[in-house]
């Protein structure tokens, strides 16, 4: 079942507007009316939601570019991408 998660691709809601100020995220949901703040890390990972990368690529990037056990970017890629799907602001494909 991983393996085909790992296969999907995030797609950002057409709902969702963001923004991105000193490199941070803001994500607003208009039909919630609230903003969700994002950290760098989580910032990047927003970025790379773009509705064209897998999720194993999104998380082959990120392991280039941090000196950090494979595994737990893995696991923190996954965490924070089902976050942004059960909060509805991307799905995946």
């Amino acid at each position: 079942m991983k393996t085909k998660l790992l296969e999907r691709v995030p797609v950002p809601s057409e709902k969702i507007l963001s923004r991105i100020e000193n490199a941070k995220a803001v994500i607003f949901d208009d039909s919630v009316g609230e903003p969700y703040l994002l950290n760098e890390t989580g910032t990047l990972i927003w970025q790379l939601c773009d509705g064209n990368l897998k999720i194993k690529e999104i998380i082959e990037i990120l392991c280039q570019q941090f000196e950090d056990d494979p595994s737990r970017i893995e696991k923190e890629v996954l965490d924070f991408i089902d976050k942004l799907k059960e909060k509805k602001i991307i799905s995946l494909e």
